[in-house]
């Protein structure tokens, strides 16, 4: 089951990388939600991880800066959480 967690949230981890490099601020935030869901899905499984956080913050960040509009390189923000996100999925 974790890895069905990992592969819903990498499909919607990649609508977010898109959207990031499209610069498209409100697909990002519209995303973000069915985004939380898939990663608190996988942070069920793996509790306490702190990879799985750090998955979390990226996340977060990427979300925060795009409705804060703040001018930060979303696209890197992006692939810091993809980063994330491999090392997660790759030691599971």
């Amino acid at each position: 089951m974790l890895n069905i967690a990992l592969v819903d949230f990498h499909d919607v981890m990649e609508v977010l990388i898109d959207a990031s490099d499209k610069k498209d601020l409100q697909k990002i935030i519209a995303t973000y939600p069915e985004a939380d869901t898939k990663l608190k899905d996988v942070e069920n499984y793996l509790s306490n991880n702190a990879d799985v956080k750090i998955i979390r913050a990226n996340l977060e960040n990427l979300v925060n800066n795009a409705k804060e509009n703040t001018g930060a390189d979303l696209s890197k923000l992006a692939q810091d959480l993809k980063a994330s996100f491999i090392k997660v999925y790759l030691a599971n």
